[in-house]
């Protein structure tokens, strides 16, 4: 029996059939688009979070330079431009030094409104601002959302009083 098998598989006669091979392709094929589809879902998610952790890490930053150096600091958000990006700045004298400057992800970006858990809506913040002490201040302190191409929004929070940065999935009082 076993010496027939092997003068087949010589012979050339042994092997799969187009439509065996095919059917496999198809099936790799359908896999590989499922596969696709549900990483492009999550890396939507992922970039939100990386967005928002790398925001408030700044934000920390630029309320500890402020400390450092004994100046008022602010990072700026440039929600117009493509893509969305933020500024951050310190001061020398009267003059605003850029320290660095940070790009959201092509499926991230800042939403101009977001609606409190009261059910109000309230503009997101354009800008925020420490003082030399840490403190946010009052102007200039609030909430920035961020919201990717899923529909899915993150909070980056920063408190006037005690100059606090956080970030969360839910919206602020």
């Amino acid at each position: 029996m076993q010496g027939r098998g092997i003068r087949k598989y010589l012979a050339g006669e042994a092997g799969f059939t187009l439509p065996e091979i095919l059917v496999v392709l198809v099936i790799i094929g359908v896999l590989a688009g499922v596969a696709t589809i549900s990483l492009n879902r999550n890396m939507a998610h992922w970039e939100l979070r990386t967005a928002a952790r790398t925001m408030v890490s700044d934000l920390r930053a630029a309320r500890d330079l402020g400390l450092e150096r004994g100046v008022t600091t602010r990072v700026y958000l440039y929600r117009v431009s493509s893509p969305m990006y933020y500024k951050l700045f310190y001061q020398e004298g009267t003059n605003w030094i850029e320290k660095k400057r940070v790009e959201l992800p092509g499926r991230v970006r800042f939403a101009a409104q977001y609606i409190d858990s009261s059910g109000f809506t309230k503009d997101c913040q354009e800008e925020f601002r420490f003082s030399s002490s840490g403190n946010g201040v009052p102007t200039y302190s609030g909430t920035a959302r961020l919201e990717n191409t899923k529909g899915e929004s993150w909070y980056v929070i920063v408190s006037s009083l005690t100059g606090r940065v956080r970030e969360s999935k839910d919206p602020p009082p």
